[in-house]
């Protein structure tokens, strides 16, 4: 422990190679075998646990707060970062991020910043800015080479909520996005500008862009429609494809079968509205 220091000042270090490579950081605490191990010159850093920031030879951080088995175990030169949790913000290296939660932001590298996930797994394979993701395997999914997820400006809470259920060879590239309720678009890559707010909202959604979805199972099986909007429980709820420009509010409405793709342009207003067979035919309605 601190077997480094030289002028370092005010550091706590408990157990082997704690602050091993300490020589002029001050106020540092490391608790646990390798914790802290690499930072040299950085301060005002907490790591707790077992390889816990470890970080990498030849590289100093300051202010970061690592508690868990090898959480910010990759950090370099990032500043300003939370993990708490097993190897929570692992691959983190100097970017800046909040991650609590088991691997929560486990892939999140580079330089960057401003994203919060909290639950297991939550952002687990997202690389990318501007992001919160609340819940476990909220923003979880995704493909597993973690730089092909460029998705940013999305707030997901709930289980799955935003890509959690995409598998592990789905580029989660969307932008710009709410998602609120367990398994709200939860197998988005793609599509831009939704809103899902309710269990199952958008669920099926996949590359459909613009969609307001307020409501459980509201748009529930639209998969790469656009411009849609929904209100009330099970609004809209069996529109598959391209279902385009419709307006549903009130529960259960426009939510008959739909036998083609291609209805658009309606509107319907009250409970059970248009909720008939809906056809190609039917538009403008």
């Amino acid at each position: 422990s601190l077997y480094s220091n030289v002028d370092g000042i005010r550091n706590s270090a408990f157990g082997d190679g704690a602050l091993y490579h300490n020589t002029g950081g001050a106020r540092n605490t490391g608790l646990g075998r390798l914790a802290g191990y690499y930072n040299q010159t950085g301060g005002y850093n907490i790591a707790i646990g077992e390889s816990a920031m470890t970080g990498v030879s030849g590289n100093s951080h300051s202010n970061n707060i690592a508690i868990g088995y090898q959480s910010l175990v990759g950090v370099t030169t990032g500043n300003n970062s939370v993990a708490i949790g097993h190897q929570a913000g692992y691959s983190n290296t100097n970017g800046t991020i909040t991650a609590i939660g088991y691997q929560a932001g486990y892939s999140h590298t580079g330089t960057l910043y401003y994203s919060v996930f909290v639950g297991q797994f939550a952002g687990k394979y997202i690389n990318s800015n501007f992001n919160v993701a609340v819940g476990d395997l909220a923003m979880g999914g995704g493909d597993t080479t973690a730089s092909n997820n460029g998705t940013s400006g999305v707030t997901a809470m709930g289980y799955k909520a935003y890509g959690g259920n995409t598998g592990s060879s789905d580029d989660i590239d969307g932008h710009s996005a709410v998602a609120v309720g367990a398994n709200a678009l939860q197998n988005i890559t793609s599509g831009n500008y939704n809103t899902a707010v309710g269990s199952s909202a958008l669920a099926s959604a996949t590359t459909g862009s613009t969609n307001v979805a307020v409501g459980r199972k509201s748009l529930e099986s639209l998969t790469t429609g656009g411009g849609n909007v929904a209100v009330g429980d099970g609004t809209l709820d069996n529109a598959t494809t391209q279902a385009l420009y419709n307006v549903a509010i009130g529960q259960d409405t426009m939510n008959g079968n739909w036998t083609t793709a291609a209805v658009q342009d309606n509107i319907g207003i009250g409970r059970n509205a248009l909720s008939g067979v809906l056809t190609s035919a039917t538009s403008g309605s």
